[in-house]
C-alpha cells in the first residue's frame, strides 16, 4: 500500500475550497446599526451604578439601630443558590 500526499483535509475539499467561503464572507461582512464608540460607552456607564445607595444607606441605618433581624439560615440559602 503506497500512501501519498494529499491536500484534501478530511471534509474531501481542498484546503483552498474550505477557506473560500470564510473568505469571501470576510470581504462582504459590513457593520449593521449605528457605530459605537468608546467614549461614548464610558460616558453613559459613568453615571450608572448597580448599586442602590438609597437601600444601603437604609440597611446600614437599620443595622446601627439594632433593627434588622437576619435569619442565618435563610441568608446562606440564599448565597448558596446565588452560587449555583
Amino acid at each position: 500500500m503506497k500512501i501519498t500526499p494529499s491536500n484534501k483535509g478530511l471534509n474531501g475539499l481542498s484546503q483552498t475550497q474550505a477557506q473560500a467561503p470564510k473568505t469571501q464572507a470576510a470581504k462582504t461582512a459590513k457593520p449593521q446599526g449605528p457605530a459605537i464608540h468608546n467614549a461614548d460607552l464610558a460616558n453613559v456607564l459613568s453615571g450608572a451604578s448597580d448599586v442602590d445607595m438609597a437601600k444601603v444607606n437604609e440597611v446600614r441605618q437599620a443595622i446601627s439601630q439594632g433593627q434588622l433581624a437576619l435569619d442565618p439560615d435563610k441568608l446562606a440559602d440564599a448565597i448558596l443558590a446565588l452560587h449555583r
